[in-house]
């Protein structure tokens, strides 16, 4: 998943003004807008690439990957629900996680099977 594509898949109905206020005002709304909107030509710095994790509420590694992927390296795929989860979710007790791919088991079963 490219960059521009994690930050509309987990902004939700945020603005940049409000992704730039979850930073901490670490990014700006207009820079949020580039890194949206425009082609990416270079690795953000690591205060950036943690600024981005922090707001998006994904882990860091998940950016640096959309990162990679967005100038063109190749990077190992996985499914983006599991890029998407937070690291703090290591935390939760046994019982959320069993509810959790529960409900994950429920989604596949709804949608049947996928032709690959």
């Amino acid at each position: 998943m490219k960059l521009d594509e994690l930050i509309r898949t987990t902004k939700g109905g945020r603005s940049y003004v409000a992704l730039a206020r979850d930073t901490g005002g670490k990014l700006g709304a207009a820079r949020w807008q580039q890194i949206a909107t425009k082609p990416l030509l270079a690795f953000p710095d690591p205060a950036s690439i943690a600024a981005i994790a922090q707001a998006l509420h994904v882990p860091q590694r998940t950016v640096l990957l959309a990162v990679a992927e967005s100038l063109g390296l190749e990077v190992e795929t996985r499914p983006t629900l599991v890029d998407l989860i937070p690291d703090r979710a290591r935390d939760l007790p046994p019982q959320c996680v069993a509810a959790v791919l529960s409900t994950v088991d429920a989604m596949l079963t709804l949608q049947g099977p996928v032709n690959e």
